[in-house]
């Protein structure tokens, strides 16, 4: 079981860097819609504490100032999952927000401060109590830009 969920984490669907950016024509990876991944669902022993998306998964950030997060956790048991941002890959690595409970919202990530601020890389850790098995079901989007408006117009994933 733990070697299908490595294989879960290693494999995210994420926007690839768009070659025709540098020279001007057509649209950059920043006008499209990033996924971590599609919805994933873990189910883990209380003797793995924490789970880490894999470092070809991470977003990022060097040239943008926000994203717009769209978070859905259709289901969390004795786990809280970490979105988080650091400077370098190295770290510090700090939470940007924390989710204990189902949800369904968006949220701004601003490297210009406020309630959920990054850095440069951003990604997702899972974190277990412990003490108990524990379960998740989760999607995270992001998109550069402080709206989803034109990821909902104009969908487009390299």
């Amino acid at each position: 079981m733990a070697n299908r969920l490595v294989q879960q984490l290693r494999t995210p669907s994420i926007g690839k860097p768009d070659s025709s950016a540098a020279t001007g024509e057509g649209e950059s990876t920043l006008e499209a819609l990033l996924n971590f991944q599609p919805y994933l669902t873990l189910l883990v022993p209380a003797t793995i504490t924490e789970l880490i998306l894999a470092c070809k998964g991470w977003i990022d950030g060097k040239d943008n100032v926000a994203y717009t997060m769209e978070a859905q956790v259709l289901h969390i048991q004795n786990v809280t999952l970490h979105v988080e941002s650091a400077p370098d890959r190295e770290g510090p690595w700090l939470d940007a927000i924390a989710f204990t409970a189902t949800t369904k919202t968006m949220v701004v990530l601003s490297s210009e401060g406020g309630s959920a601020k990054f850095s440069r890389f951003i990604r997702w850790r899972a974190e277990g109590d412990g003490a108990n098995p524990w379960e998740i079901c989760f999607r995270l989007k992001t998109m550069p830009g402080t709206t989803l408006d034109r990821a909902v117009q104009k969908p487009r994933v390299a």
